[in-house]
């Protein structure tokens, strides 16, 4: 792909590249000179490349979608591919942050998460670091599409 990018650069300037196969001693001025030009094409791909990518991130989460990675507990993709809250684990999101209001630490959630009965999505028992998470992400913001996953 990154020669198809040089091949339109070079054609919508009406401009050629000849690539050959022979190599090029880097320790002259003139191999040097090739090598950083092919090294500044490299970094010009990779960049274009990165914004691409950004731009497509900006427009999904202006659509509230998913822009990928792995889906905080307590939310779920609806048909569209949007972030929608699940509301089963949203409950337990709820009764963490409440455990934690009256003064329970990660570990205490954890436990009494355990105790009640109420498991992760792959079916194992809490965790004091899977409680900070979930602490951490619902207060930096209840309503952000891009969230740290579990």
């Amino acid at each position: 792909e990154a020669l198809s990018v040089y091949r339109k650069y070079f054609d919508n300037r009406n401009k050629r590249l000849i690539a050959c196969q022979q190599s090029f001693d880097a320790s002259t001025l003139e191999g040097w000179f090739i090598f950083v030009q092919f090294l500044l094409f490299a970094e010009y791909a990779g960049r274009k490349q990165n914004a691409r990518m950004q731009q497509g991130k900006q427009c999904a989460r202006q659509r509230q979608q998913w822009t990928g990675g792995k889906l905080q507990y307590g939310f779920k993709l609806d048909d569209n591919g949007r972030l929608i809250e699940d509301e089963e684990e949203s409950k337990v999101v709820s009764l963490v942050r409440e455990f934690n209001a009256r003064g329970m630490g990660a570990s205490a959630c954890a436990a009494k998460l355990n105790e009640l009965g109420y498991r992760k999505r792959t079916g194992s028992e809490w965790n004091a670091g899977q409680i900070s998470r979930i602490l951490a992400a619902t207060a930096e913001s209840s309503n952000s599409v891009e969230r740290i996953a579990l």
